[in-house]
């Protein structure tokens, strides 16, 4: 109960009263009382009040990361991820680290009666009235955040989803004995009890590296990101009722014209990911293909540099006799050698969406059309991480999917437990 209801207490108190049961606290076992009360300390995070460094979540965390004896389930997994993603996602928010790292931050001063307001910094502060620079920034740092994830902890989660031989977690035959599953879990846990804290004390430097790691993308310095954002709001104008367009966010209508970059398709991830895998039956590829019209009866393209209406530019393929699975083999093949591809550049947000949706299991949480293109802020709303006003805090938990949990095909859970 102190658990669920642990963001009504003063802070002092809630470690005190963790302090008092921290000897109950198991996580030996997947339904041990340890993961029960971690997960309640998760979920009313953003309720806390208190520096994502200081949350009850972290404590346990430091509690625990000594045990010898560690077993968790899917659950637990996925309490991992929304952990991680969630407490990055608030700190970057709380800090505003972004609006800093690009010097757009306004500086306190001090008013006659000693109250603090802020006030313009240079020439190229953010004020109310650069309400669509500030949406740009915004989902600037939410990509910025979550790739900062990424770089230690989230691979954690793939990497215990993998060792559990979780479904679509890429899982191999490793002829893992029982002694070296039971001995692999604590060290998981004790990296990623010494890790994710660390992380958010050190998330301004990480979102600088990947800020410049982004800007090297788009071969950008800072200032001419600043310069694309300030114009962003001009190139919108352009673009209005424009929601095929893939610079235009297709939710919130903010154009990502003069950055370039920043927008993902979900749907072309879950295509992506099937072709790296291999189709299943029933899998939505053949949908995402007839919905950006490549069908199984006639596919019609026109040559690069042609003009819509020349009939002599145009390549058919019919594929009417060919059985489902050489269909949509086929389908994917001329899907792939008419999408334009750079082979120099890597696209920062789609590979960070991707790597989310790994360790989501491959699973979106929230309902994509094939031509969505989705900024930072719309992106992670679909996936429940940020409520519906773009506030990190306003979401306490993206529920779990219920095929999370399942076991990879053709295991058997009984291959690495003692008998």
């Amino acid at each position: 109960m102190f658990a669920s209801n642990v963001h009504a207490f003063p802070p002092a108190e809630r470690i005190r009263m963790l302090e008092l049961f921290a000897d109950t606290l198991d996580i030996s076992d997947p339904s041990g009382e340890g993961w029960v009360v971690q997960n309640y300390l998760i979920k009313a995070l953003n309720r806390e009040r208190v520096p994502m460094t200081e949350i009850c979540a972290n404590w346990l965390l430091r509690s625990t990361g000594a045990e010898l004896v560690v077993a968790c389930g899917a659950r637990t997994v996925w309490d991992g991820l929304q952990h991680a993603v969630r407490t990055f996602l608030s700190h970057q928010q709380d800090g505003q680290i972004l609006l800093e790292l690009l010097e757009l931050k306004g500086k306190k001063k001090k008013r006659s009666n000693g109250e603090e307001e802020e006030e313009e910094e240079g020439q190229g502060a953010i004020d109310d009235t650069g309400i669509e620079m500030q949406s740009l920034v915004t989902a600037m740092s939410h990509w910025l955040a979550l790739r900062a994830s990424q770089r230690v902890l989230l691979p954690m989660i793939i990497e215990a989803g993998r060792l559990m031989k979780m479904a679509r977690f890429d899982w191999i035959e490793d002829n893992i004995t029982p002694r070296e599953y039971v001995r692999t879990f604590p060290v998981i846990y004790s990296s990623w009890a010494k890790e994710l804290p660390k992380g958010i004390e050190n998330l301004r430097a990480h979102m600088e590296e990947e800020l410049e790691h982004v800007l090297s993308s788009l071969c950008m310095d800072r200032s001419r990101l600043k310069h694309a954002i300030r114009a962003a709001p001009a190139a919108e104008q352009e673009h209005v009722g424009d929601a095929q367009e893939s610079n235009v966010c297709s939710e919130c209508g903010d154009s990502y014209v003069k950055l370039g970059a920043g927008l993902v398709q979900p749907q072309l991830i879950v295509f992506d990911e099937c072709c790296k895998t291999g189709h299943k039956r029933g899998c939505s590829c053949e949908a995402f293909l007839s919905d950006i019209g490549v069908t199984g009866t006639t596919y019609t393209t026109h040559a690069e540099g042609g003009e819509e209406d020349s009939e002599s530019e145009v390549d058919e393929e019919f594929f009417t006799d060919d059985t489902d699975d050489t269909l949509i083999d086929r389908l994917c093949q001329v899907y792939n050698k008419m999408r334009p591809r750079d082979t120099t550049k890597t696209d920062s947000f789609q590979t960070a969406a991707t790597f989310l949706y790994r360790t989501q299991g491959r699973i979106w949480v929230g309902s994509y059309k094939a031509m969505d293109f989705l900024c930072g802020t719309c992106f992670l709303k679909r996936e429940k991480y940020i409520s519906a006003d773009g506030d990190s805090r306003g979401q306490f938990f993206t529920p779990m999917p219920e095929a999370y949990g399942a076991y990879a095909l053709h295991y058997d859970p009984a291959s690495t437990i003692a008998t």
